[in-house]
């Protein structure tokens, strides 16, 4: 547990770093003070002229009717003006609250783009998603519910000070010597509730998270018969999530209660000194003169205490939203460990490349996910321009690895890469990346047309060229089939496709970006054997006067590669054209062998 002063310099800290969000709201902020100002001032006047009212109209019998009727046009009048304003405010910091929100949600997206590929490896995307919705609405609710309302009550709280003071000075006091132990008493309940608040939403990340992996997962769990596993898994984050939001509730609830408690015990006190007053002294029930009106004890004592409990209402309305003000805290810190998490680093010397012929030489590299943990070993090796290398090997060998590195994806922990000569950690990625592109076997398509899925390779590319391509990758006769043909709109990363339709689509994106350098990774490990001789001779049109780099499960389809990589426990083994390798009878020969004699995939 974090210890109260700590307590006290995080939640400061947190705070001052999310009011930054707001600082181009000031005129608003400023409108909403008056606008509060105004209210809750009429507020005061309101109970104050029911006390006159009560006093003179039905204690003292005054006939005064026209007087009356003004008093009751003013308090409706009054009345109207105050819910109003506070109609105006509320709205005012509901437009703030969300301008907040918007830029904090901007700049969580922007932060998104520049973070390295690493951050993703090693955080859950349902963290991530919670951080921009849950944690933002927070700090928004934070904004719109409570800080609004708290200036007005702040404002009623000063404002009932001074008018319990202008009736009666002593009773006043007495009321105000109440506060510091409430005060006392809240601090020891608070000073824990911020700790209970950050493992609420971490506890929320964790029930995210899982909902996202079983939904992604979901063909998965049924076809392995799971679901009751994992509605046992899910009841338990959901359990820990209800625990821990029961335990942050209840102790940001328990204020409540407790204030009234104790502003009832201060309300009674008043009310047994005002009567005291009275039976000590019974010749001054007729001469307590407020603002030049006499009131008796009994009415003085009414509005009294109706204006102090207005007072106390303010500040245990103050007091109860602190759990608003915690959840923010907690989710406010979540996001600035976003924001402050390190950009990727790109080397002050790093330049554009405007231009690249596709020369790649490793010397040495070596590479590990972790320092201590090296998954490359000392590699060498070269691929002139426009030859086609391929990489093969176990699973784990490092042949994605070794890809991620060549598009700078990571970087490098040892050794020497070059592009054309440049090592490749003075190169940009911005610039880079512009020169080379890259085929996952993880296919992924956005939510959008299968046009502006294939566009998104070159922007500038026209509708022929992109059914020419599609038509040489054999996908033109299936997106012609679609409902909209190739303005049909894409669902859940292209679920209304085969697989081997998605990688098809993935390879067209590819070629027509026509990068230099292209990288497949698997690139046709979904397509069927017939469709991939079919367009294994376009592959190598589209791909002669590219570098090509190509990790394959499959090898029948690397066997006119001027170069054959094969890695095994990180380190490059053997490296030759397919014959070559096949007549050394070593470790590739056996990978070929056990894959067409046996039927098997390595």
């Amino acid at each position: 547990m974090l210890k109260t002063k700590k307590v006290s310099k995080f939640s400061f800290n947190v705070i001052k770093h999310l009011l930054k969000y707001f600082k181009n709201f000031k005129l608003r902020f400023i409108l909403t003070f008056i606008l509060a100002f105004i209210s809750s001032i009429a507020t005061i006047v309101i109970t104050y002229l029911v006390g006159y009212t009560y006093q003179f109209y039905i204690v003292s019998y005054s006939n005064a009717a026209d007087n009356f009727v003004i008093i009751f046009l003013m308090m409706l009048i009054l009345s109207l003006c105050s819910h109003i304003f506070q109609f105006i405010q509320n709205a005012l910091m509901a437009k703030v609250a969300e301008g907040g929100a918007y830029i904090i949600r901007k700049d969580i997206f922007r932060k998104l783009q520049r973070l390295p590929i690493k951050y993703f490896d090693v955080t859950p995307s349902g963290e991530i998603m919670s951080k921009m919705g849950n944690d933002v609405e927070n700090i928004s609710n934070l904004i719109g519910q409570f800080f609004g309302n708290f200036i007005y009550w702040t404002i009623s709280i000063l404002g009932n000070i001074i008018m319990m003071f202008l009736i009666h000075w002593f009773l006043a006091l007495v009321t105000l010597l109440t506060i510091p132990l409430i005060i006392f008493i809240n601090l020891m309940i608070t000073k824990k509730i911020p700790s209970l608040f950050v493992k609420q939403q971490k506890a929320l990340t964790t029930l995210n998270s899982f909902c996202e992996e079983i939904i992604s997962g979901v063909k998965i769990i049924s076809v392995f018969k799971m679901q009751d596993k994992f509605v046992q898994k899910f009841d338990e984050a959901n359990n820990q999530l209800a625990y821990d939001s029961i335990l942050a509730q209840t102790a940001s609830n328990l204020m409540v209660p407790l204030n009234n408690f104790l502003t009832n015990i201060a309300f009674f006190v008043i009310a047994a000194i005002g009567v005291s007053i009275y039976i000590i002294f019974p010749f001054l029930h007729q001469n307590f003169n407020v603002f030049g009106h006499q009131f008796s004890i009994f009415v003085l004592l009414v509005v009294f205490i109706s204006i102090a409990r207005s007072f106390t209402n303010s500040f245990n309305s103050i007091i109860s939203g602190f759990g608003h003000l915690f959840l923010a805290i907690a989710s406010g810190q979540r996001i600035i460990d976003i924001l402050n998490t390190p950009d990727e680093v790109e080397d002050q010397k790093a330049v554009d490349l405007v231009k690249i012929k596709g020369n790649i030489i490793a010397k040495n590299l070596c590479f590990g996910y972790q320092p201590n943990k090296i998954v490359l070993k000392d590699l060498n090796f070269e691929v002139l321009p426009r030859q086609t290398i391929a990489l093969v090997g176990p699973t784990g060998s490092g042949k994605t690895t070794l890809a991620n590195i060549i598009t700078k994806f990571y970087d490098l922990t040892s050794g020497q890469l070059t592009i054309d000569g440049q090592p490749i950690e003075l190169i940009t990625r911005r610039s880079l990346r512009k020169h080379i592109t890259i085929v996952m076997q993880d296919t992924f398509l956005f939510g959008e047309s299968i046009k502006q899925n294939l566009k998104y390779g070159n922007l500038h590319i026209t509708d022929n060229q992109i059914i020419a391509v599609a038509k040489e990758l054999c996908i033109h006769d299936t997106i012609m089939r679609l409902p909209q043909g190739y303005d049909t709109i894409l669902k859940d990363n292209g679920s209304n496709l085969s697989s081997g339709e998605r990688q098809l689509l993935a390879l067209t994106r590819a070629f027509l970006a026509n990068t230099p350098i292209i990288v497949l990774d698997e690139a046709t490990s979904s397509i069927d054997t017939k469709t991939e001789l079919l367009i294994q001779k376009t592959m190598d049109k589209l791909m002669a006067h590219k570098t090509c780099l190509i990790i394959a499960h499959r090898l029948s389809t690397i066997k006119n590669a001027d170069n054959i990589l094969v890695l095994n426990n990180g380190q490059i083994i053997e490296s030759g054209k397919h014959d070559q390798l096949m007549a050394k009878k070593g470790f590739y020969y056996k990978l070929y062998t056990i894959q067409f004699q046996k039927g098997q995939t390595i």
